[in-house]
């Protein structure tokens, strides 16, 4: 288990762009799971009527996020990571709740593949239900016969959306 620590979250940027690339190489082992470069967060980020999310700090050093985009009654999480050093300290259950209780009248979805167990073990947790099952849906870039399935997950609004 990781050691215990005081964790600060904040809004991301675009500025974010880097940190956010070094924390989703560092977290995401599942091949077919593959991170985004900083061009991609970047893309995103420098569009924040449309894309959002937090990034989790032990200090001043970046080690989680989680990255959404607005779809006005719905959000889907686009990307969540947290380094594995400090995975299992509560970082990304924190940021799952942020989103929730920051938008209560969203339905908020994600997709993760089928062979990520703990991804789908926390989301459950968070009461996210199967909503439709894509075959081979990630598939590894070095290895193009090894797929996963994406389970579109979804969690219903807390509050009628307004």
């Amino acid at each position: 288990m990781a050691e215990q620590r005081s964790f600060t979250f904040r809004r991301l940027t675009a500025e974010d762009a880097n940190e956010v690339e070094d924390i989703s190489f560092g977290a995401f082992r599942d091949p077919v799971d593959a991170p985004w470069s900083d061009v991609d967060f970047r893309s995103k980020l420098q569009q924040p009527q449309f894309f959002s999310g937090w990034l989790a700090l032990a200090g001043h050093q970046p080690i989680g996020f989680l990255l959404f985009q607005d779809h006005i009654e719905a959000l889907e999480i686009l990307k969540l990571a947290v380094l594995p050093k400090h995975q299992r300290c509560g970082i990304a259950s924190k940021l799952l709740t942020l989103c929730i209780e920051t938008f209560p009248a969203r339905e908020v979805w994600l997709e993760v593949a089928s062979t990520n167990e703990r991804a789908l073990s926390l989301y459950k947790s968070f009461g996210f239900e199967l909503g439709r099952r894509l075959v081979r849906a990630f598939t590894n870039p070095r290895n193009l016969s090894q797929t996963a399935d994406a389970l579109v997950l979804c969690r219903p609004a807390l509050l009628p959306f307004r």
